[in-house]
């Protein structure tokens, strides 16, 4: 019949706009200073999510697939890192006051080695005195 039509047709509009046309961006993580990092060290874990028309995200940051949210921040500081903080983390966003999520973030790793030794090289200028007594007779 043409109601079962209509509505086929309906619902198959609906899907496009809510599913194909509004695509979820996807989140990225970057670590800074490095990947690779000293125990002690300070560390910031960012999570960036560029969607068009949202200013306000919500950001869940998880380690090691885990389901437990850790941190709600976009960036997460370790002040002093240390090798228990070492692992894969992925971050989420979920737009505040609205109903846009973005894709999670591929794992980023992040690697801490033991403590990083600063070398000192002293170098020291010695001064020679050279005296001579000289006699005559």
């Amino acid at each position: 019949s043409s109601l079962s039509v209509v509505t086929v047709s309906l619902c198959h509009i609906i899907f496009i706009v809510n599913c194909c046309c509004t695509e979820r961006p996807k989140a990225k993580v970057s670590i800074k200073p490095d990947q690779h990092v000293f125990r002690g060290e300070t560390v910031t874990l960012r999570c960036d999510i560029y969607g068009e028309g949202v200013t306000r995200w919500k950001y869940s940051w998880y380690k090691d697939g885990s389901v437990s949210v850790f941190s709600e921040l976009q960036e997460h500081i370790f002040s002093s890192v240390t090798e228990s903080d070492a692992g894969k983390y992925s971050c989420y966003g979920a737009e505040r006051g609205g109903s846009r999520s973005s894709h999670i973030s591929d794992a980023v790793t992040l690697t801490v080695s033991g403590e990083f030794h600063h070398l000192f090289i002293n170098t020291h200028t010695h001064t020679h005195t050279c005296a001579f007594d000289v006699t005559n007779g």
